[in-house]
């Protein structure tokens, strides 16, 4: 049953999802890696946990959904599903009431006659005390842990890279996907554990990427709402809007890949964003670049799902056959939908005010009250402004920082960040300090068109005076 088509990202996203079923305020990924290899992968969240009944029809294949309609499960498999397709072993490990269950799927269990072990407490009951936890279940929680993963199994000798590649993956994908939660406080990192020490290092807390997240619109008179209505289902709001032509806000890029790929829907069920861009066949080019500013938010009522089919790894809709005409008949008011469409060529095309001329202030990884401060200082009469992201990454030893213009955001070295943390916990807002200083020392660069050959000397020669300083300060 390996291979079923979900991908690492999707696959721990149906995990995040029953966490977030289960009531859970916070949410750890971690990567479980020995000296030369990825072993394996645990998602633990402080849910409600479950019962050796729930837990037993939970595990088990062709069981009734027991799901409610507001719960982001669906079909009632993606926990078993989702992790046989990426591991040979997927075991779950909960409390509730204080009192721990455990079962176990591997591939030799299924080859077995269908059969599901089921794992004495006294066996795994010390794994919900560990303290690469970091979060309270002492009375209800739940551990899912694969063992064995396909993607991993091929990369020896490259496990800091490879969690590393994956982690970033993950970040980008849950960031979007789970935007609202994150919105809201839900606590999800990722991190890594050495399996025989049980070193865990810095956990990374997974940041909101929200795909409306735009200052001001690239259209005057838009986010507009139009009303579907759709024969036997029912009518349907959209939220049409289009972004500022030229935006290097991260939640326009949403991370890799081509900007124009993200242009299109935009469907939500239960606040949990399942499809991101594309047109269900309202428009004949997918990818056409002039709408690349056009996203149309769709929030799906639960009542809607026999008419809006989900498919298995929850990221793509299938929409009913009438969706297309009826969206293209759609209105706002005396606007028509195909109006919207040249609309948002029209501001692709014309671009109008440029972005680029807006100021730079700090923007996230640095507190609040810091961010504020910034932009009252430098923001331009009309209140516009372009956020500079601050974040800790991977980057040659010797680079202290190095500046993403593409991305507008400072790089800092996550080799140095205890040196320059110097004891003080690791968080999204840590070493304030020295992202401002990085800020007006290199925030100039972001919309520097090339570098010339003395500017490199001169950012080479801050980079080696601030990682002498380190060099110091860690000794």
């Amino acid at each position: 049953m390996a291979r079923i088509g979900y991908s690492l990202e999707e696959a721990v996203s149906d995990l995040v999802d029953n966490s977030i079923d289960a009531k859970a305020d916070s949410i750890l990924i971690r990567f479980v890696r020995n000296e030369k290899i990825v072993t394996g992968l645990m998602v633990a969240d402080d849910g409600h946990g479950m019962s050796r009944d729930e837990l037993l029809a939970a595990m088990k294949f062709g069981s009734e959904n027991l799901h409610d309609r507001e719960d982001l499960g669906k079909f009632g498999m993606g926990m078993k599903l989702a992790s046989i397709s990426q591991c040979s072993a997927m075991t779950a490990i909960t409390r509730q009431g204080g009192k721990v269950h455990a079962m176990r799927w591997t591939n030799s269990s299924i080859d077995s006659d269908w059969h599901c072990e089921e794992i004495d407490p006294a066996e795994v009951g010390q794994v919900l005390s560990s303290d690469w936890l970091g979060m309270d279940v002492d009375d209800c929680g739940t551990i899912i842990v694969w063992e064995d993963l396909y993607d991993f199994s091929r990369l020896p000798g490259e496990p800091d890279k490879a969690i590393s590649d994956a982690s970033s993956r993950l970040s980008e994908h849950l960031g979007l996907v789970f935007h609202r939660f994150l919105e809201r406080g839900l606590n999800l990192k990722i991190g890594a554990v050495v399996q025989v020490t049980g070193d865990t290092g810095i956990e990374t807390p997974v940041v909101a990427l929200n795909p409306f997240s735009y200052k001001a619109t690239g259209s005057p008179g838009y986010p507009k709402e139009f009303i579907v209505n759709l024969s036997d289902i029912g009518s349907l709001t959209m939220k049409a809007h289009i972004w500022p032509a030229k935006s290097r806000d991260p939640g326009f890029r949403l991370g890799k890949g081509k900007v124009a790929e993200r242009q299109g829907f935009y469907f939500y069920r239960n606040d949990r964003l399942i499809q991101a861009g594309g047109w269900n066949w309202v428009l004949n080019a997918q990818a056409e670049p002039h709408m690349s500013l056009a996203r149309v938010q769709v929030d799906l009522p639960p009542e809607y799902d026999h008419a809006f089919s989900v498919n298995v790894q929850k990221s793509q809709i299938d929409v009913p056959r009438t969706f297309p005409e009826e969206v293209r008949k759609s209105e706002s008011g005396d606007k028509k939908f195909t109006q919207y469409l040249a609309d948002a060529q029209s501001a692709y095309r014309d671009a109008g005010s440029k972005e680029t001329d807006f100021p730079l202030v700090i923007g996230s990884g640095v507190p609040p009250a810091v961010r504020s401060k910034s932009r009252k200082a430098f923001k331009d009469e009309s209140g516009s402004y372009r956020e500079v992201e601050f974040t800790w990454a991977k980057l040659p030893k010797s680079l202290f920082f190095k500046v993403d213009p593409e991305r507008q955001r400072i790089l800092l070295n996550k080799e140095y960040r205890r040196a320059v943390l110097n004891g003080k916990r690791a968080s999204a807002n840590d070493a304030p300090l020295v992202k401002a200083l990085l800020f007006l020392l290199a925030s100039g660069d972001i919309d520097k068109k090339r570098i010339t050959k003395g500017h490199q000397q001169w950012l080479d020669a801050c980079n080696q005076i601030l990682l002498s300083a380190v060099g110091d300060a860690d000794q």
